[in-house]
């Protein structure tokens, strides 16, 4: 079995979901991602079907993410896949993706460890002890 082999994979139009052979939850938005709230509540949506009622680790690349309207913000801090989680990795780009994150951190508290990273091995090393 290959170790990069995708199980439930799913696309929507703002991001890429699947889980890895390990029971990993991966999520790769799209370059130049302009997340909505039509396009948060679609991923919230996958998030559910994917994760089968299952709590999972996630591995979540915002590199690709170009810009996040209020909306959405808010709509993702209520859930539901806030419910499906276990631990968060987010790998991002730049200094500014990092306090953008890490502003919505300590507006929007996780009830699940999260940790952000700018090297995705190093992320995954992290977010892996939690699966």
């Amino acid at each position: 079995m290959d170790i990069n082999e995708r199980f439930f994979e799913q696309d929507t139009r703002i991001a890429t979901l699947w889980q890895d052979r390990e029971g990993l939850g991966r999520v790769v938005f799209k370059d130049n991602a302009i997340v909505d709230l039509e396009s948060i509540r679609e991923y919230s949506e996958a998030v559910i079907r994917g994760c089968q009622g299952k709590k999972l680790a996630v591995l979540l690349d915002i590199r690709g993410i170009k810009y996040v309207e209020r909306e959405a913000r808010n709509e993702f801090s209520k859930g539901p896949p806030g419910a499906m989680t276990k631990a968060v990795a987010v790998v991002i780009r730049s200094v500014s993706q990092r306090i953008l994150t890490r502003f919505f951190l300590l507006i929007n508290k996780p009830d699940f460890p999260m940790k952000v990273f700018r090297d995705e091995k190093k992320a995954l090393k992290w977010v892996r002890r939690f699966n």
